[in-house]
């Protein structure tokens, strides 16, 4: 049986997770691409 029922509890935690995620492997890639333009 899937599992179909999600608490907006649940849903709102996983979508807080994605974002933040995205933002610190967004973070982390703008710190390499600075680093590499500084000489």
């Amino acid at each position: 049986m899937t599992k179909r029922t999600h608490s907006a509890r649940e849903i709102a935690a996983d979508l807080i997770a994605g974002r933040t995620s995205a933002v610190e492997t967004a973070k982390a890639a703008l710190g390499r691409i600075e680093a590499a333009k500084a000489p």
